[in-house]
């Protein structure tokens, strides 16, 4: 149809620019069956047909594929629409723009379509991770790669170039479009592509903040088995306990606090603590809320693969006082004074406040290099910046500490 007719030929102007929007879908087309239909045909039909005899019954076909069908119906019917919407292009100045606007307002209308892309790429990482456990585990699952990637439809395309594909679909959509708002002729048409083109990247920014948010919430996670907190115990040897606590404060109650929704980790690394005229080596941990200064420690781990252990897991040991972001000071500290006893090169300050301005601890702290340094300053100065407290109320709530003094101060409320 955009090639033209002996009564309508199309002018050498337009032809760039039908091209562009020919684009969007030859390559939305390309997409359905070149790749997610053998992700589909190829792979997880025929996987689901071996379940069915007995085979490969370890493999979880909805944690290989994840919703791969909602993306194909999808898919299709991005492309159905824009052939029935390309009858609607007037023949006399091939203007698209109305198809475009049209075709994404049916591929964004409710929230079920960014929202299935948004799964896909959310549970992508965890998809490639559970793929190359399968592979471990389950010889026979390597030859059913080797037997589907033979078909020709795969057109010797592994399995992990096909997963990704979904990923780097939803990613081109936005360059496309571009493309089409670049070969349109009319200021109106540009702005009601752009209008498209907004829409569109602001789609892909929820899925990537989505997507973000997940990998930061498992890195906590994990950092929250890892991190180990003394007990007053170990940080206060002198003081007394009385023994209805003893039980109560054998641990800190601060031990899952950082797997908080609304934590984020903004920066980690190595740095060294300058103290008694000498420099020990620590593990920094920067969030949006706190500064946490650590030991690391290698500890046997308790992962086991077939009954063996598969070695020492890292844990880090909090050395300080976890330092709110709203109470500190962040200085630099470089000095080449010869009558100090230390040189501080690549260092800077942090001093801790009290709500009463009262200072409770200063860190002097050694970055690798000037780069190292100027990126913990950055990342010191944006995450102070964009402080937002987080409430732990309801947390606290739940620890023992808190439910025993409750308890003991309703016993001896009359005293």
């Amino acid at each position: 149809m955009f090639m033209g007719d002996d009564t309508s030929p199309i002018p050498g102007s337009k032809k760039k620019y039908l091209q562009a929007v020919w684009e969007l879908f030859h390559t939305e087309l390309v997409f359905l069956h070149r790749q997610l239909f053998v992700l589909r045909d190829v792979y997880k039909e025929p996987l689901k047909r071996c379940q069915v005899e007995g085979c490969l019954l370890l493999v979880e076909p909805d944690l290989l594929f994840g919703n791969l069908d909602q993306l194909c119906r999808i898919s299709r019917t991005f492309c159905q629409s824009f052939l029935s919407l390309l009858n609607t292009v007037d023949k006399d100045n091939w203007d698209c723009t109305q198809l475009v606007v049209d075709l994404f307002e049916r591929f964004s209308k409710g929230p079920s379509t960014i929202s299935a892309y948004q799964a896909y790429c959310i549970n992508y990482k965890a998809t490639m991770e559970y793929l190359g456990s399968i592979r471990q585990k389950e010889e026979r699952f390597t030859e059913f790669e080797r037997i589907c990637l033979a078909d020709e439809r795969c057109f010797r395309l592994q399995l992990e170039d096909l997963l990704i594909a979904p990923l780097q679909r939803i990613t081109r959509l936005p360059i496309l479009l571009r493309e089409i708002h670049k070969r349109s002729e009319n200021e109106e048409s540009k702005g009601k592509v752009e209008k498209v083109i907004e829409t569109m990247t602001e789609s892909l920014r929820s899925i990537d903040d989505s997507v973000q948010w997940l990998h930061n919430f498992e890195r906590l996670q994990q950092l929250q088995t890892q991190v180990v907190w003394p007990n007053i115990s170990e940080l206060e040897p002198k003081s007394y306990i009385p023994d209805f606590l003893r039980v109560a404060l054998s641990r800190q109650f601060c031990e899952n606090l950082l797997a908080h929704p609304r934590r984020k980790l903004i920066h980690e690394g190595p740095l060294e603590l300058v103290e008694n005229g000498r420099t020990v080596d620590m593990y920094a941990f920067l969030f949006n809320d706190m500064f946490v200064l650590t030991k690391t420690k290698k500890c046997a781990s308790k992962l086991k693969v077939k009954g063996v252990p598969i070695g020492k897991s890292e844990h880090y040991i909090v050395q300080r006082q976890p330092v709110p972001l709203d109470s500190c000071v962040f200085c630099d500290a470089d000095s080449n004074d010869q009558a100090t006893p230390i040189s501080l090169k690549f260092a800077f300050v942090i001093i801790h406040l009290t709500r009463y301005y009262q200072v409770v601890g200063i860190y002097t702290l050694q970055a690798a290099d000037k780069a190292d340094k100027e990126l913990w300053i950055e990342k010191f100065q944006e995450s102070i910046e964009n402080y937002e407290s987080i409430q732990l109320k309801d947390m606290l709530k739940c620890t023992p500490l808190f439910s025993s003094l409750s308890l003991r101060r309703c016993s001896s409320s009359r005293l």
